[in-house]
């Protein structure tokens, strides 16, 4: 898969939030590639579905990674929010927060949805991107101005030239999109308003509707593009080392498991401790939250 990179830098210093559109299910996974040639990968962490948290292994990884996790439920969901930003200060954590503010990824179902609230209301429609819910971006930005652990807000467009594989089920019949591209768009955050920044939000997507409607207006695929493209250098050694690492470990993993009495013991005790964590206290993100809590009021 070729990733595309154009438009701003990454700056690796500093919190940030990213905000993007999100045309398909797996848009996160294909950023990775983004963001570790932008050398900021290792600080990503994502606002997602509280239904994600709860299948094994991908789930599991997340709720420990730090992702926070949203019902669909404002006065939970605000307070998830709220308690996850508290948690990276009091960590010290240098951030970088993945929020899709379209809620949920783009198809022809929820574009009509979309379309429609938008005449209800007097937003104009969308060919390419959902009209954005801007209540859970007002909340992370001015909580984290507030504490003053925001220095800029990255507005990325991603388009696919090719094929638009939506879902999982169309990764594993026909493979990854062969081209991905990025268009980032870095906003200090002295240039973002203070207080409400709906309308600004709302500003963005209708640029990111012409670029996208101009990306897609070359009726050749292999001559789209969003322009000046730049080029991160990526640790070629370091992504070789991984992916020969993941794939012998997954291996030995699997073996272990098929093998060895003790290691399926321990795969048991991992899964029941994680679902019970899960159930009991919400996840693990959670979870850390209690300890650090009680850590704090002990010393």
């Amino acid at each position: 898969m070729k990733v595309v990179v154009s438009g701003d830098c990454y700056e690796t210093e500093g919190n940030t939030t990213i905000i993007m559109n999100h045309r398909t299910r797996l848009d996160w996974i294909y950023l990775f590639g983004c963001l570790f040639r932008g050398k900021i990968l290792h600080k990503q962490k994502i606002v997602l579905k509280s239904q994600i948290k709860w299948i094994p292994g991908i789930g599991w990884s997340m709720q420990t990674g730090g992702g926070i996790f949203l019902d669909r439920n404002w006065d939970s969901d605000q307070t998830n929010i709220v308690n996850m930003l508290d948690h990276f200060n009091k960590l010290e954590s240098n951030i970088n927060i993945l929020f899709f503010p379209e809620g949920t990824d783009f198809s022809e179902q929820n574009k009509m949805k979309s379309n429609k609230f938008a005449t209800k209301v007097g937003l104009p429609r969308y060919e390419h991107v959902l009209h954005p819910r801007v209540a859970g971006l007002n909340c992370i930005v001015n909580h984290m101005r507030e504490s003053n652990s925001i220095d800029a807000i990255y507005d990325i467009t991603v388009a696919y030239s090719h094929d638009i594989p939506q879902s999982e089920s169309d990764i594993i019949m026909g493979g990854p999109p062969k081209v991905v591209h990025f268009h980032i768009r870095r906003y200090p955050i002295s240039e973002v308003p203070v207080g409400d920044v709906s309308s600004w939000c709302r500003n963005v997507w209708q640029q990111k509707e012409n670029l996208l409607h101009e990306f897609y207006s070359e009726p050749d695929p292999s001559c789209r593009g969003f322009g000046m493209k730049h080029e991160e250098k990526s640790n070629v050694f370091v992504l070789i080392l991984g992916f020969i690492f993941w794939v012998l470990f997954s291996l030995l993993c699997t073996y272990m498991l098929l093998t060895n009495l003790y290691v399926r013991c321990y795969f048991v005790v991992v899964a029941l401790f994680f679902i019970s964590a899960t159930y009991l206290f919400g996840g693990i993100e959670k979870l850390q939250i209690l300890f650090l809590e009680n850590f704090h009021k002990n010393y």
